[in-house]
């Protein structure tokens, strides 16, 4: 895909950790490289629940572990079902979107998603 075609441009090893909010795990397959959350979607973190608190916690808990190069965006009409991108993007959970502020720089919109990429890997690319 071409999304993953220019996050790429970012990694530098396979060993370089990518994640997706949303629904797109085929990215990871096309990209190589290792989901950096315990899970390949997003969806326990987005819709509510008994147990959203506890996902979101160990979503950002990985986060913090992993550093994911990465980031994608995947919300929105070319998501099998998590397509609403007003109460279910990243921005919905507000510690992810302070997180995402803070350490990730955004690149662009691509096919309907948007792409981040860290800042500390921007900075040495450009």
């Amino acid at each position: 895909s071409i999304v993953v075609n220019e996050a790429l441009k970012y990694t530098t090893s396979e060993k370089d950790y990518m994640v997706v909010w949303g629904w797109q795990c085929r990215y990871y397959v096309e990209a190589g490289l290792p989901q950096g959350t315990a899970e390949n979607h997003s969806e326990r973190s987005i819709f509510d629940h008994p147990l959203r608190t506890q996902y979101r916690v160990r979503y950002l808990n990985d986060l913090h572990r992993t550093q994911p190069v990465v980031f994608i965006d995947a919300v929105g009409k070319n998501s099998l079902w998590v397509q609403d991108t007003e109460t279910q993007s990243y921005e919905s959970f507000p510690e992810l979107k302070v997180y995402i502020e803070e350490n990730y720089v955004f690149k662009g919109t691509i096919e309907g998603d948007r792409l981040f990429i860290r800042k500390d890997r921007t900075n040495n690319l450009l």
